[in-house]
């Protein structure tokens, strides 16, 4: 980065630094595991457990055996419909596109360009996986308490493809 008069600083971080600071972090989450494991096989059996991620000792293992009452996931699975519905609905146009310049906002040309724009952008997000990892975003926020999502193109096929990193990948 650049300092106030002009001097170029570089980010002296090192291999180790960024290992510190992972354990740093795992530590500070570690005393909350438990709680989010019961959660997450509580409302979200579906979901690997935060302290069971990557054990490949349960291939076949059959999940949500052990619940009994479906409560707490029907609240989840309402919660997260409720959202997806309510403010991001496939089927409707849930954004809109408007200049803020008032002097051009009227303009035919202008209109025309926007909701050309528009239409690029439904086609965009309506043939991504936007939704499903939305979705599943949802669900982990709800549950888990946090949840990230990293949004990319695949060069391949040109579409926008989206991740929901499991928690026990990331730290928020």
């Amino acid at each position: 980065g650049l300092g106030d008069n002009g001097t170029i600083y570089y980010l002296n971080i090192t291999v180790n630094d960024i290992l510190a600071e992972q354990k740093r972090m795992q530590d500070v989450r570690k005393p909350y595991e438990g709680l989010i494991d019961f959660c997450t096989k509580l409302a979200y059996p579906n979901r690997q457990p935060i302290s069971q991620w990557l054990n490949l000792n349960s291939e076949g293992e059959m999940v949500g055996k052990s619940i009994f009452d479906s409560t707490a996931m029907n609240a989840v699975e309402t919660r997260a419909n409720g959202i997806m519905a309510f403010f991001m609905p496939t089927q409707l146009d849930w954004f809109k596109q408007k200049m803020s310049n008032r002097k051009i906002r009227d303009s035919k040309s202008v209109v025309k360009f926007l909701q050309e724009w528009g239409e690029q952008l439904r086609f965009a997000i309506n043939s991504s996986n936007y939704h499903e990892q939305k979705r599943l975003k949802i669900l982990d926020g709800s549950v888990i308490g946090s949840a990230y999502m990293d949004i990319d193109e695949d060069r391949e096929s040109g579409r926008i493809m989206c991740n929901v990193p499991h928690p026990r990948q990331m730290f928020v």
